[in-house]
């Protein structure tokens, strides 16, 4: 679709103030184009109300009265909500968001305006996607590796926009941290893994690997996956992931899986007694020192 709509933005001679239909993506919604920027459309049937909120690279404008199209006459007159894509349709960014529309719109469940807050802060410095990179490839390497051992954990994966945890499996949750260092140590916030849940630490030990797997391999191979690629809500998470990574990393970048080392953290020594007044304690944690359980006796407590 994206290359659809980039050839369609060609075809235009667009005047300025005048919305363009560019791609539908069904009835009620779709991509237009206006002042030479892409906007998501779609009509106001959940009655959100009227809201402007401006970001350096989006804008959500909700209950808007949109009268006419210039290259639609039989486009129906009424509300509708709108996020302006800012940035050039050249730009990286530019699939995901309209992926990120696509999926929202086959899984409309959660509001237009909660739709743009899931989304909107797309971008981040150059090492913080790195980070985000490594640490998406140890998480989806572990879902394809469960899979294969019968557990699918797709519905358990990142179900919320601010997620505790990457992981909820009935009662267990765990987080998953990648690590392509070798020196044992990870670095951990301290009320996210100790406290009064149960908690499993995940650890995925890779290392940089020309005979390794980019982050785009294990995509393509999720979505070629008969059990992930009915999960709508789980296809929409992994576009806001990819969101947080650069896309030619995700294309070259290579890693090759070491294992898996994983930790129930009530066994795992850690400081105690710290005072109500210190928060968002973070440090490096030297994992070498416990006892792991094994990959396939994890599974099978998921399972």
């Amino acid at each position: 679709m994206v290359e659809k709509i980039k050839n369609k933005i060609k075809q235009l001679k667009p005047k300025q103030d005048f919305l363009y239909l560019v791609e539908k993506i069904n009835n009620k919604a779709g991509f237009f184009l206006l002042n030479d920027q892409i906007v998501f459309v779609e009509e106001n049937f959940n009655n959100e109300k009227k809201d402007l909120t401006e970001t350096t690279h989006l804008t959500l404008r909700t209950s808007v009265e949109i009268t006419a199209v210039e290259n639609a006459p039989s486009f129906k007159e009424g509300l509708y909500n709108f996020i302006v894509f800012k940035n050039q349709v050249d730009s990286e960014e530019f699939e995901s968001f309209v992926n990120l529309c696509v999926l929202y719109v086959k899984d409309n469940t959660i509001g237009f305006s909660k739709f743009f807050f899931s989304i909107y802060n797309l971008f981040q410095k150059k090492e913080e996607k790195y980070k985000n990179l490594v640490g998406f490839w140890g998480e989806l390497k572990f879902l394809l590796l469960a899979d294969k051992l019968g557990a699918d954990l797709s519905q358990n994966w990142h179900r919320l926009t601010n997620d505790k945890y990457d992981f909820v499996v009935r009662k267990f949750p765990f987080d998953i941290k990648t690590t392509i260092t070798k020196d044992g140590f990870v670095k951990i916030k301290h009320s996210q893994i100790f406290n009064a849940d149960n908690v499993y630490l995940v650890v995925c030990e890779a290392e940089i690997s020309n005979a390794g797997e980019t982050l785009m391999d294990l995509v393509s191979q999720i979505k070629t996956n008969k059990t992930f690629i009915r999960n709508v809500p789980f296809l929409l998470a992994l576009e806001k992931e990819m969101t947080k990574v650069y896309k030619e990393d995700a294309e070259k970048e290579k890693f090759s899986l070491l294992g898996f080392k994983i930790f129930f953290t009530k066994d795992m020594p850690t400081i105690q007694n710290i005072p109500n007044n210190v928060i968002d304690v973070e440090y490096r944690y030297n994992y070498m020192m416990n006892k792991s359980i094994s990959f396939k006796d994890f599974v099978k407590l998921l399972k």
